[in-house]
């Protein structure tokens, strides 16, 4: 039985490309664990569908992993998909399959796999074999018109026992050259205890509590990172919050490190209220040279509006703790809560010079479904009518001139004028860093062309 995974990331311009589908390659490496043939079709960077004809009509089954914004290009490659092969089982999973797994299969697909794909998956196809599929946990479909949903999958208590991402059947090289990345996805806990209103239940529906792999199975991860991909390699951990692996479990994997004599450059995500100056050291000694912070914006209101649960001070005490740490630290900032004001936008850039960010990253409100964001602002009369699901992307929703948000005290164009001064701060911070200066040099001497393209696109969006 032949098994191909796509993800449907097809025709997909504007948006961001320097990120590997982890989720697709770790249930491809379960299912070769398990002893099937998979392959991945990585649409990514493809404009046109033909060439994967022959790949389409030699499966037996083909699944699709996707996030609700690619839900729409989900659509069109799924059409595709049925004008070639007319007996291969199409499944849908990942996060948008696991919230609204009756849309999904409404839209065609034949079942749709809810939470974690990995154990669920190969249950799936071993019941193929018995005609019981209809009946594995974590599986949806529709038995004579209605849906019919399998009692929950149990989400996975030892990660550990997971087979590292199946890193080799996508090519890593295109990653690079056309999407820009220049470091690999990892993962070492799944789940989220906090209750940010753009993210939950839905995070809770995928991943459910917060569980942790082992110290040493991580490292052992890097070591195999290391080994394919080169010393210099960049490690992205795709965690929620990996501070919350603690000093103790840090400092294991420090020494398991040492002992193997890796030297790691990784980057994270941590939220404010989680860090420490001992914490902070300790990670640095294992490797993390940056951290991203959900710093959303500047004012207590917005703030408690996204139910993030920290405060301006915090982010301030976060941001100079990791300079004293030497650790680079970003902040990710949402201008455009369906009732923020210009003062409260103010509050955000006057927040953002008094924290002096390494770097920036601006994105505009969007909702997506099911969570409490979108809830609250559909009570509330303001969600725009939406024609397609790229209107949930809030990135490309900046450069489509709208987010699926109405506003009721702003402008799109207030949106991108605090957007272009926010960037034009961020560009004042790295020229005034004579680390950021030194490591711009050294990447116009290793990598010009990439370094020209990343300062054309700051300098544009300070210029609007």
């Amino acid at each position: 039985m032949k098994i191909t995974l796509v993800y449907p990331r097809f025709d997909y311009q504007g948006g961001i490309l320097d990120e590997e589908p982890l989720g697709i390659l770790y249930v491809a490496s379960s299912l070769r664990a398990a002893g099937h043939d998979v392959g991945v079709i990585d649409l990514t960077f493809e404009a046109y569908l033909d060439p994967f004809e022959g790949e389409f009509a030699d499966a037996d089954i083909i699944a699709f992993g996707f996030t609700s914004p690619l839900f729409g290009r989900a659509k069109r490659v799924l059409k595709f998909v049925r004008s070639v092969t007319k007996d291969a089982i199409v499944v849908a999973g990942g996060v948008h399959a696991t919230i609204l797994p009756e849309e999904v299969l409404r839209a065609g697909f034949d079942y749709a796999l809810i939470g974690e794909g990995e154990r669920a998956f190969v249950e799936f196809i071993e019941h193929l074999a018995s005609g019981t599929q209809i009946d594995t946990n974590g599986t949806a479909c529709l038995k004579n018109g209605k849906l019919h949903k399998a009692p929950a999958s149990p989400f996975i208590k030892n990660l550990d026992a997971l087979p590292f991402p199946a890193r080799d059947l996508i090519d890593y090289a295109r990653y690079e050259r056309q999407g820009g990345l220049n470091q690999v996805g990892m993962i070492a806990t799944r789940g989220c205890p906090f209750k940010c209103s753009f993210c939950k239940p839905t995070l809770d529906k995928l991943f459910g509590k917060l569980r942790k792999r082992s110290a040493s199975n991580v490292a052992s991860e890097i070591e195999e990172v290391i080994g394919r991909f080169g010393p210099s390699v960049g490690i992205f951990f795709k965690d929620d919050t990996m501070s919350l692996l603690g000093i103790s479990w840090f400092e294991e994997l420090g020494n398991i490190l040492a002992s193997k004599r890796l030297s790691p450059k990784w980057h994270c995500s941590a939220r404010v209220d989680t860090i420490n100056p001992q914490l902070l050291a300790t990670m640095k000694r294992c490797g993390c040279k940056v951290i991203s912070f959900g710093v959303e914006a500047g004012s207590q209101r917005v703030l408690d509006f996204y139910k993030k649960g920290i405060t301006p001070s915090q982010v301030e005490d976060a941001f100079r703790w990791c300079r004293k740490a030497g650790i680079q630290a970003t902040a990710n900032v949402i201008l455009g809560a369906p009732d923020e004001t210009k003062e409260e936008l103010q509050a955000t850039y006057d927040l953002m010079r008094r924290a002096k960010p390494d770097d920036i990253y601006v994105y505009f409100c969007s909702a997506l479904p099911e969570t409490d964001m979108y809830r609250a602002i559909v009570e509330a009369g303001c969600l725009a009518e939406m024609s397609d699901p790229d209107e949930f992307d809030n990135v490309k929703s900046k450069a489509r001139g709208g987010t699926n948000v109405k506003l009721k005290n702003l402008t799109f164009d207030d949106l991108r004028e605090y957007e272009s001064r926010i960037e034009r701060l961020n560009l004042s911070h790295k020229l005034r860093s004579p680390k950021r200066l030194a490591s711009w040099a050294l990447k116009a001497i290793s990598q010009p062309d990439r370094l020209a393209g990343r300062i054309r696109s700051v300098l544009r969006k300070a210029r609007r």
